[in-house]
């Protein structure tokens, strides 16, 4: 059912801007559009244009209006009307929906003549635009300094070099490249001939946006208001000042007034003197109002020159006379750069939007367009431009055109550095409410966020989007909660205590952030073993939280390596989706190293690491061993060993057909060999990360068919341009993938847009916002950047406009900052974790929050805060309409640091004095770093090593024999045998906690249990209801079971992860609890069908097994005694009790070293003794051949 605003917008006879809240359903709204004009209008599909943000999206816009459509056709009763359902259907492929360059593109192929292009053009690809850049950028450079004629532009041009550089002058051409529909505008600012009248209105405009700031604001009450509470005579004399403000009609003169007023009141950092800040916190002062003075006076401090500042002045004039041969350089450059292109038809995409904008300027042209489309629709309008704004006006709102309609959300604009300008959509708005036939609708229901969150939302932004609002901030509409469920979700806020007086207090200190990446992952396990309830989907169904409900959203990418690593040692699933880097990514860089050996065999860094990489996989010891050998180069070392190993002879054979045919090939035929050949999909397949680099290479496959189809075959050029692509490309997007493993997703924020999670972790909110870098460049105000003194080239001067222009910019990223964080906490559906370390010194995520919600205090003393009720509007489904509610927030706040020490080595290397010359006298083994050893694995060498080597190297299967003491004759009817008996009653005891369980618990547990079973037992339920319910019952109940049970404290079926020198230890404890003692506790239970008197000795076999998990225990509640407990289900009354103390646990360390260490010298010795119930045991022998 839709609401009345999204009814409101399927209205096709206005122009339409809707501003669509997160999870508003605009996206239902734009199908449901599309589908109403089709449907009451004679509109044809080819004539509705429906413009998105991205590819992507413009195919699932597809799909899903191909789904409506399939479903209108199913439910049709007329034939007639089915019939044109599926003329719809079959058009829908060849639809107008798509991106904006996309569309122009294909006006431009439309229209070729008209518009001055090559009909057959090509689009330009990021890699050669950035290669073609260059290269116009270094010849236009060469070009000037040698033919130009001209001394006195000359002379301009070496000056510019000596002040800038030459590689700070590259810098800004290639910047202003990127940037030339907006240079091309600021060109126009600048009149070299008269640069006096220049420089005049420059400071005129300047004068103007100061002084709209002084007339549109309420500073002057605010000031009052502050200078009344002081009964200082010369604080009385400025409010007799302040009088004057209306009088005064000279701009100039006002700023002067403000300035000198507000002078007693600000300290140079722009805080509150001491004095006001005590006065302020006494009679309660809005902080916003606080914040709009210190706003203004920000400002007018970068602003100074106007008034006082000398040097400022001074460096405006050096400024511009800089700018004259720095546009020279760069209209040079960009002269160049176009005869690159048109020298091989191809066109960037600013070429395209620019192109068409011009070929809309022919009135024939835009008279022929604009008959064709009847209905344009613009999705995710917010993330537009000017120019992409000023081609859809040319089409729609300049004449009348085409009915448009407009969604997005201005507070969802994070595309700044892809030059999207939020104002365009707060323009656009403006331009169709102009109209009679145009409105404004809001989509305020949120169907994503539950209550609390969406209180969180609303309590945040309101504040800090209105504070941003009088520079580039935009306004807020309140997220209305329109979600079908009755939870409440919640917002926790984990901080990590920060030691002040630590000499690292860097924001980088990578322990604290480590210790950060561990929080997040306890609290995800956590989620996992309190099985907190996740809703999903439309239905709202509920279920145990699982690790695919939770996403990680990055601000960027710096602390990924942590993040991952802690989540590898906590054992967490995860995947980075939507990463960056693809030309970094291992697989391309091992690609490239074939490549370049496959061009060059004697290069010996890329055959060393083909060799070790997983095409071939040999470890180091085996390269160490091949660079013993004698030879020229590491390939001639390495056929010198053909005879001494089978698998170097296999590698040997495959790289010399591999150089034989590698001219030969085409190079995406020659890449798929190599795939192919060496097995390469094979081993990724197994990996964490396997399917992810498939796609990878694949890309690279479809990159290196682009390079041939340009005409640029050569296999050297291809390896090159790789090369050069590492070096430069750290943008590029890896390949997507479809995402259906049960796994925690790791992604930027940007990468998150559009998407919603049940629970979001944002972790390093203390991180202050980072801020662009010279030049600056504004539409209004032009081009900026530090220049040096004319007589002292050493002196650097920061010209006046550039102090304004950094201000301005600094604003300007700080607005996009609070959306980029809007999107962030909107991502989520039922609960919001946000982390950061516990410090609030300078602008960031962290800052806003505490600020807008005023916990600064309670943040250190309060483990909940009740932010009390506020107003919230609800949608009221009974009667669909919005109506007035209320909610109370409370935020969760834990101030920890993570479970377990966090170890960590401190010492520093020292040099060695003397270091003896070493010589081989063994055999250097290969060993594998960073592998997982479970209890199992450690308990099955110590049974017999030959063991270990058939069931986890070879992957024998075992045969499964009866339990231990199975008697046929006794359970005949028995189909319970083995690891599905343990497997059940483990599951069953893991879900019951009480010193007094009944009957009816263990009964449906036992259900449960069988449920929740992979093993075919369904249809014997009470059957095994009768087999289960004695065993477990005797025990829960049995002096001991309720001991464990009636234990408050406890972890069920709990992992652990060690970090072991280079290894890791994992093991999965049947029960922990904590004892009056305040001691945790192992209980480990045995189904085992044994004799009383034969416990002992059953025990003992288990024994190494309840060490490790004491180790484990060990080690990470950093416990120095360990009770453990083996409990034989069918004898509770005789539990087997140990404790193991720290130096018992110390031996059994050196234990598990020599286990590892002997497994990766390939030790695996038999163990006769222990044949006798072994599973690979046949008719009295091993399986495994003696020799």
């Amino acid at each position: 059912m839709l609401t009345p605003s999204q009814i409101d917008a399927l209205d096709t006879k206005q122009n339409l801007s809707v501003i669509a809240n997160a999870g508003a359903g605009k996206t239902t709204v734009l199908i449901q559009r599309f589908i109403k004009i089709l449907t009451e209008t004679s509109t044809q599909v080819k004539e509705i244009a429906a413009i998105t943000f991205t590819e992507k999206a413009a195919n699932e816009l597809k799909n899903k209006i191909a789904e409506e459509v399939k479903k209108l056709m199913s439910v049709a009763e007329d034939d007639a009307v089915r019939r044109r359902w599926a003329l719809v259907r079959d058009q829908l492929t060849s639809a107008n929906i798509g991106t904006i360059h996309s569309f122009c593109a294909q006006l431009l192929r439309e229209y070729p003549v008209e518009a001055e292009v090559d009909a057959s053009f090509s689009i330009l690809n990021n890699f050669d635009q950035n290669a073609f850049e260059k290269e116009a950028i270094r010849g236009a450079l060469v070009g000037i300094l040698t033919d130009m004629e001209n001394s006195e532009k000359k002379e301009k041009i070496h000056a510019l070099l000596r002040y800038l550089d030459r590689r700070t002058v590259e810098n800004y051409c290639q910047k202003f490249l990127k940037k030339r529909e907006l240079i091309d505008r600021l060109c126009k600012l600048y009149d070299f001939s008269l640069p006096e009248k220049v420089q005049e209105s420059l400071r005129n405009n300047l004068i103007e946006h100061i002084n709209q700031y002084l007339s549109n604001s309420n500073w002057n009450d605010i000031l009052d208001k502050i200078l009344s509470y002081s009964n200082k005579p010369s604080f009385r004399a400025k409010q007799e000042e302040l009088k004057y403000w209306e009088k005064i009609s000279s701009k100039i003169q006002r700023i002067e007034l403000f300035q000198n007023i507000t002078d007693d009141l600000f300290t140079k950092d722009l805080n509150l003197r001491v004095a006001f800040s005590k006065t302020l916190s006494d009679v309660k002062i809005i902080q916003d109002e606080i914040y709009q003075l210190k706003h203004i006076r920000e400002y007018v401090e970068a602003a100074d020159f106007l008034v006082a500042d000398q040097k400022g002045e001074e460096g405006n004039e050096i400024l511009y006379e800089m700018i004259e041969p720095l546009l020279t350089i760069f209209r040079e450059v960009l002269q160049r750069y176009e005869e690159k292109k048109n020298e091989y038809a191809f066109l960037d995409f600013e070429d395209i939007l620019l192109k068409t904008r011009g070929l809309l300027q022919n009135p024939e042209v835009i008279k022929s367009i604009s008959s064709k489309f009847k209905y344009i629709l613009v999705d995710e309008f917010q993330d537009t431009n000017l120019l992409q704004y000023d081609i859809i006006h040319s089409l729609t709102l300049a004449k009348s055109y085409s009915n448009l309609f407009i969604v997005g959300d201005a507070k969802q604009s994070i595309y700044g550095f892809r030059d999207a300008e939020v104002e365009v959509f707060e323009k656009a708005n403006a331009e169709i409410n102009r109209f009679d036939q145009g409105k404004s609708i809001v989509l305020g229901e949120s169907f994503r966020l539950l209550p609390a969150l969406i209180d969180f939302v609303n309590r945040v932004f309101s504040k800090i989007m209105t504070r941003s609002h009088i520079d580039f901030g935009v306004r807020y509409d309140d997220l209305i909660q329109g979600r079908n469920n009755k939870a409440d979700g919640s917002v926790e806020l984990i901080l990590l205590p920060v030691n002040n007086e630590s000499e690292n207090k860097s924001d980088e200190n990578i322990d604290l952030i480590t210790m950060e990446c561990r929080l997040i992952a306890e609290q995800i396990i956590e989620l996992v073993n309190d099985k907190k309830v996740i809703y999903r989907g439309r239905e709202e169904i509920p279920g145990n939280f699982e690790f695919r409900d939770a996403a990680i959203l990055l601000r960027n990418r710096d602390y990924l390596q942590v993040l991952e690593k802690t989540l590898t040692e906590f054992n967490i699933p995860f995947i980075l989706t939507g990463g960056i880097g693809y030309f970094q990514t291992q697989e391309i860089l091992d690609i490239v190293n074939y490549l370049k050996f496959l061009l060059n065999p004697d290069d010996d860094v890329a055959l060393a690491g083909i060799l070790r990489s997983p095409f071939f996989t040999l470890s180091d010891a085996e390269l160490f061993c091949v660079s013993q050998e004698k030879g020229s180069s590491f390939w001639h070392k390495l056929l010198k060993c053909i005879n001494k190993n089978e698998r170097i002879k296999e590698i040997i054979a495959l790289l010399l057909n591999h150089l034989d045919i590698a001219k030969r090939l085409p190079i995406p035929d020659l890449i798929q060999k190599i795939i192919v050949d060496t097995g390469w999909v094979g081993v990724m397949s197994g990996l964490p990360m396997g399917e992810e680099c498939i796609l990878n290479i694949e890309k690279l496959i479809g990159i290196a068919r682009e390079f041939e189809e340009r005409g640029l075959p050569s296999l050297y050029d291809f390896a090159q341009r790789l090369v050069d692509y590492i070096e430069t490309e750290e943008r590029e997007g890896q390949a997507p993938r479809d995402i259906k493993e049960n796994c925690v997703r790791i992604m930027t924020i940007h990468a998150a847009k559009g998407l919603e999670f049940g629970v979001v972790f944002l972790p390093f909110l203390h991180r202050g916002i980072r801020y662009d870098t010279s030049p600056f460049i504004d539409p209004e105000y032009g081009v900026a950047f530090p220049v040096r003194e004319t007589e002292d080239a050493d002196n650097k001067i920061d010209p006046g406009i550039l102090k304004f222009l950094k201000i301005r910019q600094k604003r300007r990223v700080e607005a996009e900052e609070m959306r980029i964080f809007y999107v962030a906490c909107t991502r989520a559906r039922d609960m919001l974790i946000l982390s950061a370390q516990n410090k609030i010194d300078k602008t960031s995520y962290l800052k806003w929050i505490v600020e807008s919600l005023n916990i600064s205090e309670q943040i250190n003393s309060s483990r909940v805060i009740n932010l009390g009720e506020k107003p919230m509007k609800i949608l009221d489904r009974t009667k669909n309409s919005v109506i007035d509610g209320s909610h109370n927030l409370e935020i969760q706040i834990r101030v920890e640091r993570p479970s377990g020490e966090i170890v960590m080595w401190k010492g520093e290397m020292k040099p060695e004095e003397h270091q003896e010359k070493e010589y081989q006298i063994e055999k250097i083994v290969g060993t594998v770093k960073g592998e997982f050893y479970s209890a199992t694995q450690i308990l099955t060498y110590l049974e017999c090593p030959q063991k270990y080597y058939l069931k986890y190297l070879l992957g024998i299967p075992e045969y499964s024999p009866p339990p231990y003491g199975f008697s046929e004759e006794e359970d005949s009817n028995d189909a319970l045998r083995g690891d599905v008996e343990g497997s059940l009653i483990h599951m069953i005891l893991q879900f019951l906690n009480d010193d007094n369980i009944s009957d009816e618990k263990i009964i449906k547990e036992i259900e449960q249990s069988i449920i929740r079973s992979p093993s075919p037992l369904w249809g014997k339920t009470e059957e095994y209801i009768k087999m289960l319910k004695k065993p477990v019952s005797d025990f829960v109940n049995s002096p001991i079971g309720k001991w464990i049970f009636g234990c408050k404290e406890y972890l069920s079926e709990y992992k652990l992860n060690l970090a072991l020198d280079d290894y890791f230890l994992t093991g999965t404890i049947d029960r922990l609890f904590k004892d009056e003692n305040n001691l945790w506790n192992i209980v480990d239970y045995k189904t085992d069908r044994i004799d009383v008197q034969e416990i002992k000795e059953r025990s003992e076999k288990y024994l190494p097994q309840i060490k490790f998990y004491s180790l484990l225990v060990h080690e990470y509640f950093r416990q120095e005694k360990i009770p453990a407990t083996i409990i034989f289900i069918r004898h509770p009354e005789n539990p087997v009790s140990l404790i193991f103390d720290k130096s018992q646990i110390a031996d059994f360390k050196i234990t598990v070293r020599d286990v590892i260490k002997k497994i990766n010298l390939r030790i695996f010795d038999p163990n006769p003794d222990f044949c006798k119930n072994c599973a690979f045991t046949r008719k009295g022998k091993c399986i495994m051949p003696e020799n």
